[in-house]
C-alpha cells in the first residue's frame, strides 16, 4: 500500500473527498459555479497562460505505456498522441492536477480502494481497447470495460 501512495505523491496536502461537494455532473460544486460553457456546450478554459501551466512540458518520443511511465516518473508535463483509437483518434495524456489528468485518475482509483500500481499496468489496454461512454456535456468520458 505504501508503494501506491508513493506512486501518486504530490505537493498537495491530504485530500478529504467528503469536504468537497460535487454537483449532478460530478464536478466540484465550487468549480461548477464558475464553469462557463461555450455555445457548443464545451468548456471554456481560462487564459492561454493557465492552460500552458496545466500542460507543462511536452515529452516527445513516448507512446502508450511508455508515456504513462514517463509522466509517473516526472510527475509533470504531457504527451501529445500518447494513445490512438480508430474511433476517436489521438488521445493526449497529461499529468494534470486534482481535477484532470493522470494524477486525477490515480487519486480517484485510490479513493475507490483500487490498487493504483495494478491499475496502471492495464491503463494503456483500457484506453486503447476499452469501451467508453461520454459522461456529460463537458466531453468527459470514462473507459468502462476492456474488450478482448
Amino acid at each position: 500500500m505504501e508503494k501506491d501512495k508513493d506512486l501518486i505523491s504530490s505537493s498537495n496536502s491530504e485530500w478529504d473527498e467528503s469536504k468537497h461537494n460535487r454537483d449532478e455532473m460530478g464536478r466540484f460544486a465550487e468549480m461548477s459555479q464558475k464553469a462557463v460553457l461555450q455555445e457548443d456546450d464545451t468548456p471554456k478554459f481560462g487564459s492561454q497562460e493557465e492552460l500552458d501551466n496545466l500542460l507543462g512540458e511536452e515529452f516527445k518520443g513516448v507512446k502508450g505505456q511508455a508515456a504513462v511511465d514517463k509522466l509517473l516518473k516526472e510527475k509533470r508535463g504531457h504527451v501529445k498522441g500518447a494513445f490512438h483509437r480508430k474511433d476517436i483518434g489521438d488521445i493526449d495524456l497529461l499529468w494534470g492536477n486534482d481535477y484532470v489528468g493522470l494524477l486525477h485518475i490515480l487519486k480517484r482509483r485510490e479513493e475507490q480502494g483500487i490498487n493504483s500500481v495494478e491499475f496502471i499496468k492495464d491503463i494503456t489496454n483500457a484506453i486503447e481497447h476499452g469501451k467508453f461512454e461520454k459522461k456529460n456535456k463537458l466531453g468527459n468520458f470514462e473507459f468502462v470495460t476492456i474488450e478482448k
